[in-house]
């Protein structure tokens, strides 16, 4: 902590402060339960086959009637034209492709999308920075 002679902090030290008072915060409000408002942080808001952001829906990637679970590593966002294509089939079967593998999240990757969308200046906090 920086304190000048005259009782000022500098802007940086505060930043800083202010930075880990939310991160605490935010860590203590967020959770990491398996639903719909999750699902589409994890992924973007946007089909893991083709990109789109357009009327999304969940997709499990092998079938319930195949004995899909109710996963995270088996439930992604998915537009309504690709859940259709899809259908009760397997990825195999359909020969379509998804855009990254899923898997549980954790509270730092949301916040780190907070970040890269909304605070562009606390990434030198976070070393994000690749000097």
């Amino acid at each position: 902590l920086i304190v000048y002679s005259n009782g000022l902090i500098s802007s940086a030290c505060l930043q800083l402060f202010f930075y880990l008072l939310f991160l605490n915060l935010f860590l203590r409000i967020f959770t990491n339960d398996l639903n719909r408002k999750n699902l589409l942080l994890r992924d973007h808001s946007s089909c893991q086959y083709c990109g789109s952001k357009s009327n999304l829906t969940i997709d499990h990637i092998i079938p319930k009637q195949k004995g899909g679970k109710g996963s995270w590593e088996n439930l992604i966002i998915a537009c309504s034209p690709c859940n259709s294509r899809k259908g009760n089939r397997s990825l195999i079967e359909t020969k379509m492709k998804l855009m990254k593998v899923p898997k549980k999240p954790n509270r730092f990757m949301y916040f780190n999308q907070y970040i890269n969308q909304k605070n562009q200046g606390w990434k030198e906090y976070l070393f994000q920075n690749k000097n």
